[in-house]
């Protein structure tokens, strides 16, 4: 096949996998402009921002190992075994579990740390919350990524495409009823802020993760993969070696990602307002407490 003939089934399977990781990247985005609409509008967006950053660096770091899954799911898809490629899925979900949990105990921890940052302190008490809201959405997160992973090395990524379409739909529409509170006749839904916003997301991972189940079930009848009829017996051995093949992935994905929270953090300890906002009499701004103040200069006489 010469390189003109492959362009085309390249862009098939590339192009739903782009717009699908644009979806992705939309759902933080949406929730930091909503969360702009209320009332302290830089104290919410600082908020929603250091909580998406901080779960987005850790989260994608953990999910990074099950990159693997993508080395082994193609290659049995490519040699017709479709009955290895069904085992690595079923070990696949249950390492997803793992990885899950994990996450899911580090955000139930994370205060503890957060709250001691050089960060206003208003900033972390909504980072928090909307931390925890997010985690909410853990398991389901980790569902969606391991599917996504089987559906993708079977060729399927229309249905992956429309899921972010969609759930991008729903967290709009969950932001706007749960940030700021509507009433419905007898139906009143109270106005949740930042913590809303997190809901909504971990609302909206939920339906991500049950249009993959509902998707791989339709692709199941369809084409028959053999999934209802798979061995389900556990082999630690594969689970070894999915994890072998993931972590470094998952570290390069965490060591990357970093990178992006450090400098928010580092934006945090000016405060909620950037200085030129908050200085009043002072031509330069204050330093924060944790940096050393600098030296006066001298006057020169004459």
């Amino acid at each position: 096949m010469s390189i003109r003939q492959q362009i085309r089934p390249v862009l098939t399977l590339a192009l739903p996998l782009i717009l699908a990781e644009l979806g992705w990247m939309s759902m933080g985005i949406v929730d930091t402009i909503m969360v702009g609409h209320m009332a302290n509008p830089a104290l919410a967006i600082s908020a929603a921002a250091l909580g998406q950053v901080l779960y987005n660096t850790i989260a994608f770091g953990i999910a990074g190992v099950l990159l693997g899954l993508d080395t082994y799911l193609s290659q049995s898809h490519g040699a017709g075994r479709f009955d290895e490629a069904n085992r690595w899925l079923l070990h696949g979900l249950i390492l997803a579990a793992g990885l899950a949990l994990t996450l899911i105990l580090i955000i139930l921890c994370a205060p503890a740390l957060m709250l001691r940052l050089p960060i206003d302190h208003a900033v972390l008490s909504g980072s928090v919350a909307f931390l925890g809201a997010l985690n909410y959405g853990t398991p389901a997160l980790f569902l969606y990524f391991t599917l996504r992973r089987y559906l993708q090395a079977f060729n399927h990524v229309r249905p992956i495409a429309v899921a972010l379409v969609t759930a991008n739909l729903i967290n709009i529409v969950g932001n706007w009823l749960l940030i700021y509170g509507h009433t419905f006749g007898p139906l009143r839904i109270p106005a949740l802020g930042v913590t809303g916003a997190g809901l909504s997301t971990a609302i909206s991972r939920c339906y991500l993760a049950l249009f993959m189940v509902v998707a791989l079930w339709r692709i199941e009848r369809r084409h028959h993969y053999g999934l209802r009829s798979m061995a389900r017996h556990f082999e630690p051995r594969r689970l070894h070696r999915l994890a072998l093949l993931g972590a470094p992935a998952g570290g390069q994905i965490f060591v990357e990602i970093s990178i992006f929270g450090m400098v928010t953090f580092l934006i945090g300890v000016m405060g909620r307002l950037p200085w030129p906002a908050t200085r009043s009499h002072s031509t330069a701004p204050a330093s924060p407490s944790w940096f050393p103040s600098p030296s006066p200069r001298p006057r020169r006489c004459g």
